[in-house]
């Protein structure tokens, strides 16, 4: 009898991975047609982008909602209280501050180019012809923390640890922040009746949409790989706080 060969698990791993996106994105969608349901028709609200003299108190709130439940999130997954370093999760906020603000740009920059219209438009301190907002100074180093003790989770428990691995983790990184744009534009909606960001494709009412998986997976390989290399350095806090200021300073500078 021929022995089993490394091939095996993966041809049996790729039916699962697809199958896993496809539950996601119905599970996406559920929630999307349910948030669509509260905010429009329960709530009949008509979105207005942001005025600028509210955008302390939406921060603010955001910060105040959006960082226990996203450390809460990552203990309940690890299944136990995280405790991280501190110069390594400064090392992951000001790491995915910088490369999502210049990410962000580039795609919507792309899209423009390919599609001929932008993939979505910020509606909160919006900048750059609202491809990025000064905002994600602020929420981005928040997922930037996030994105570091879901690493330690995936390590800790050992059950997630078949999704330690670069490809799943990818994988799950795009599935995750989808979920969360749903969640974040339903928040804002809801308490500012504003979207935070707007899609311009409707198939996850405008919350998110299928089309940002590629450009997640993609800048999400490449940011995981910068993260590793830049992990194995010596003076992660100074390289952390390094980067948060480059992307301040991008920030600064857009128009």
């Amino acid at each position: 009898m021929p022995r089993p060969t490394a091939a095996w698990p993966r041809a049996r791993l790729v039916p699962r991975v697809l199958s896993g996106l496809l539950l996601a994105y119905v599970l996406m969608k559920a929630l999307s047609a349910a948030g669509a349901w509260l905010l429009w028709e329960a709530l009949a609200i008509t979105p207005t982008p942001l005025p600028a003299k509210h955008t302390a108190l939406f921060l603010t709130s955001f910060l105040l909602v959006f960082t226990p439940l996203l450390y809460l999130s990552a203990c309940a997954l690890a299944r136990r209280l995280l405790h991280p370093r501190v110069d390594t999760l400064v090392l992951y906020m000001g790491t995915t501050c910088f490369c999502a603000t210049l990410g962000e740009v580039g795609t919507d920059t792309l899209c423009v180019t390919l599609l001929k219209r932008p993939l979505w438009l910020y509606h909160v301190w919006p900048v750059n012809h609202g491809y990025a907002s000064a905002a994600g100074l602020f929420t981005w180093p928040l997922y930037g923390g996030f994105v570091y003790l879901l690493h330690q989770a995936l390590r800790t428990n050992p059950r997630l640890r078949c999704f330690d691995r670069d490809g799943t983790k990818v994988l799950l990184l795009a599935v995750n922040a989808m979920l969360l744009e749903i969640f974040v534009n339903v928040f804002s909606l809801g308490l500012f009746e504003s979207f935070f960001f707007f899609y311009f494709r409707e198939d996850l009412g405008h919350f998110s949409t299928g089309e940002i998986f590629l450009p997640y997976v993609v800048l999400g390989s490449a940011g995981l790989k910068l993260l590793a290399f830049l992990e194995r350095r010596r003076h992660r806090l100074a390289i952390g706080l390094a980067l948060q200021a480059l992307g301040i300073l991008c920030v600064l500078l857009m128009p």
